[in-house]
């Protein structure tokens, strides 16, 4: 998908949805927002037809990347169809519908938003299936 070997970018509207939903706008948030885009749009489903499942570390920042996906996804707390797993280590995000799945894992710890600005997103995480 050629479409995410640009900048990360992102309109004032969807940061302005980040920041009412999440608080603020750190570098995990907007990171699971982008990855729920690329998840939604390789697996060409949403809400109801997928599930998501966050494993890595359950504190923040790294929980953050949850919001973002929420958001992009429609997966929800109560829809029963987004969980998180507490587990140490790098966080790993797999998205599952009927017939696919996709695995995303970060490629790298972190500290700025402007990371995420200044990167692809093909340099922020890896992805498998």
């Amino acid at each position: 998908y050629k479409c995410y070997n640009y900048l990360v970018k992102f309109t004032e509207r969807e940061k302005q949805i980040l920041k009412n939903f999440h608080g603020h706008l750190g570098p995990y948030v907007l990171l699971g927002y982008k990855i729920g885009q690329l998840a939604v749009k390789r697996l060409k489903a949403k809400h109801k037809k997928l599930k998501t499942e966050y494993i890595g570390p359950a504190k923040t920042p790294y929980t953050c990347l949850v919001d973002g996906l929420q958001i992009t996804t429609g997966c929800t707390y109560g829809k029963r169809n987004i969980k998180i797993y507490n587990k140490s280590g790098e966080p790993k995000i797999i998205f599952k519908t009927d017939k696919k799945k996709l695995i995303i894992k970060l490629r790298r710890e972190l500290n700025s938003t402007k990371e995420i600005y200044n990167s692809t997103i093909y340099q922020l995480i890896n992805q498998g299936n």
